[in-house]
């Protein structure tokens, strides 16, 4: 059965690749140590240690210079130069400065990038959405920040901006629109919007389930309310 051959195709020769066409013509020349598959148009390839891009037609659009390379996600590519962690688009073109210690690749519109020990978050644009003075940053339910500091977390919105202060022990993931927060062995529930809706009071809580959360309080146990109205035995 007759199949379609891709327009280039990597070969090998000796210890070296290089690409051909389904004639079997040679369009870049056999020099590299490494290739791999097309994504997005792009082709990463290996020569001496550094890392450059080919294009369909075979041309090396990206020059083998950067020491470390990730294939194109949403129009940029996190390499490594001198030390430094930058992202380029798919010309070639730097589209974030090689500043940072450390960058990952972009989730959901985010990259956490490092500094002097120290962690931030930027957009695809390269604005620094959270700035980089935390020890630990995450996204957090795809709808807000989590930050760490000096052991201590808080919230900020997808924006940057505080939900909470970074006071908290420990916050859990959201049930029926709260989240229970721990600070200095007690509990209690902010909201979405980063309000101490339940204050943190209690010795022991569950999440909600129908409205209601078991608590335990003074060696006392019942329940409360989303609304953090009390129902204790007498």
């Amino acid at each position: 059965m007759k199949t379609d051959l891709p327009e280039i195709i990597p070969f090998r020769q000796g210890e070296k690749w290089g690409f051909c066409d389904k004639n079997k013509k040679i369009l870049l020349s056999v020099k590299y140590d490494d290739i791999r598959e097309f994504r997005s148009g792009v082709a990463r390839v290996k020569i001496n240690g550094k890392y450059g891009f080919v294009n369909r037609a075979g041309k090396e659009i990206i020059p083998a210079q950067y020491t470390k390379v990730d294939d194109f996600c949403d129009g940029l590519a996190r390499v490594e130069l001198k030390g430094r962690y930058g992202f380029i688009d798919v010309t070639g073109k730097t589209k974030i400065p090689f500043q940072y210690d450390f960058a990952s690749n972009f989730h959901n519109g985010f990259a956490q990038v490092e500094m002097h020990g120290k962690v931030g978050l930027i957009t695809t644009d390269g604005n620094v959405i959270v700035p980089v003075l935390y020890d630990e940053v995450d996204q957090f339910n795809n709808r807000m920040i989590i930050v760490e500091l000096n052991g201590k977390v808080g919230l900020l919105d997808l924006n940057g901006r505080a939900l909470t202060s970074v006071i908290y022990d420990k916050i859990y993931n959201f049930w029926e629109g709260l989240a229970r927060v721990k600070l200095e062995r007690k509990n209690g529930f902010i909201n979405e919007r980063g309000v101490e809706v339940v204050p943190v009071k209690y010795d022991y809580v569950e999440n909600f389930y129908d409205g209601l959360a078991r608590v335990e309080y003074k060696n006392k146990s019942g329940f409360i309310d989303l609304n953090g109205n009390e129902y204790f035995e007498d």
